[in-house]
């Protein structure tokens, strides 16, 4: 790695003990392959997708994945503000 960094001409990186035939194009290897994750929701029991653009919203606010699916989210922060009395245990 540290001669492909001297000398990036080459245009071809290969990992020591590698197969010859295991070439990766040295521009391949600095992007993220990244997708939508499946998360089971804590409260449902649902699994949903969380998106790409999600997930970079969560980690720049520093915040965990989330637990929960978007509506359990959305019941529980009307719960939390008083807005849905039916779902209380009285």
């Amino acid at each position: 790695m540290i001669d492909h960094l001297e000398n990036p001409g080459e245009g071809k990186f290969t990992l020591e003990e590698a197969p010859a035939d295991s070439f990766v194009p040295a521009s391949e290897l600095l992007q993220l392959q990244r997708g939508p994750e499946r998360i089971k929701c804590w409260d449902c029991g649902e699994r949903f997708y969380w998106t790409v653009e999600e997930q970079d919203h969560f980690r720049m606010r520093g915040w965990d994945p989330p637990k929960r699916c978007s509506d359990c989210r959305e019941k529980k922060r009307m719960l939390r503000d008083g807005l849905l009395w039916s779902e209380l245990d009285w």
